[in-house]
């Protein structure tokens, strides 16, 4: 059966969870998941579990980056930690998703699984994320604009 968006990134939000309390690798959290039938492990949950994973560091930098002061890591609840991760990656990572549609099922997580407060915690961390990004990306943009520009400029004069 075909799993909507919001049941991949739970499912995958819930093995990231269960990665925390296991010394498992996560192709042996994805096999004893697929052999408890404790939830649909599709390609799709595969991937973005496998992925999350794979740049689990690089998903916690970018987190960490956009916490207040006197929060780290080490601060964020486990469920809400692992909500991030997932969406963080797909913000990062997956290309042609809404930014608004990722924050608002990550949310949505949130407030399912944990409480209000983590809920908004999590919107307040994904909103910083999702701004830098839109910086980050607007200033890439420029900097190919420039760099075509001048490329146009260098071909003109060989010419």
């Amino acid at each position: 059966m075909k799993l909507k968006r919001y049941q991949i990134r739970e499912n995958a939000f819930m093995l990231l969870f269960e990665s925390l309390f296991s010394q498992e690798e996560p192709e042996e959290i994805l096999l004893l998941a697929e052999e408890s039938g404790a939830l649909e492990v599709t390609p799709e949950v595969r991937d973005l579990f496998l992925k999350t994973c794979e740049k689990k560091s690089e998903i916690d930098k970018n987190i960490a980056e956009n916490l207040s002061n006197k929060w780290s890591i080490a601060r964020i609840s486990k469920i809400s930690l692992s909500i991030l991760r997932v969406a963080v990656y797909e913000l990062c990572y997956e290309k042609g998703l809404a930014v608004s549609f990722v924050i608002n099922e990550a949310v949505e997580l949130g407030k399912a699984y944990s409480t209000p407060e983590d809920a908004a915690f999590i919107n307040g961390v994904l909103g910083a994320v999702s701004r830098r990004l839109s910086r980050t990306e607007a200033c890439a943009a420029e900097s190919r604009k420039d760099t075509e520009a001048g490329e146009e400029t260098a071909k003109t004069h060989l010419e």
